[in-house]
Formats: structure tokens, C-alpha cells, sequence
């Protein structure tokens, strides 16, 4: 089984698939480790943190039950949450 996990955190549709027989997640581009999060709308061409956060709130659920988090940039980890605590940082550190 797959479920698909719609969020707006990167970017207008985008969403993350969840694997859950395997614990796997596949987080689109979110939870990356090479790159910080990019909190932009690129219809409106501005910064929208709120957005980003709202999109790791949807995936944290996920994040928090996942064995395998595979970012759509960057490596893949056995410490999911230790990428999504990253990603908060860096967020409150952007508001």
C-alpha cells in the first residue's frame, strides 16, 4: 500500500508518499540534508515560512513512525527525526 501525503510546504501540490508496510517515506522535496528549507512560493515569489512549517506538520505524523526517510535532495537516513528537528531550527531561525 501507498499513501499519498498532500502538503503545500514546498511548494503549491506537492506531496510526500508514505509506505507504511515498510516504514519507508518518501518526502519529496522536503527534509533535506544538502539543502536548507525553501520556504517559497513560486507563483508569488515571496518567502511563506508559515506554509513550510504547516507542510512539516502534516509529514512529522509520518516522520515520527518512518524507519527510512528518502528526501528528494540529499541522502537518504535511518533518523528521520533528527532531520525534521533540523529542518524546525532552521525554520524558527528564518521567522
Amino acid at each position: 500500500m501507498v499513501r499519498v501525503v498532500e502538503h503545500d510546504g514546498h511548494a503549491p501540490g506537492h506531496a510526500a508518499l508514505w509506505l507504511p508496510d515498510t516504514g519507508v517515506l518518501l518526502a519529496g522535496d522536503m527534509l533535506s540534508d544538502v539543502e536548507p528549507p525553501l520556504p517559497f512560493d513560486e507563483i508569488t515569489g515571496r518567502t511563506d515560512v508559515a506554509s513550510y512549517r504547516a507542510g512539516l506538520d502534516r509529514l512529522a505524523p509520518y516522520v515520527a513512525r518512518a524507519a527510512v526517510l528518502v528526501p528528494g535532495h540529499g541522502t537518504v537516513t535511518t533518523e528521520p527525526l533528527r532531520r525534521l528537528e533540523k529542518d524546525l531550527r532552521l525554520l524558527a531561525a528564518m521567522a
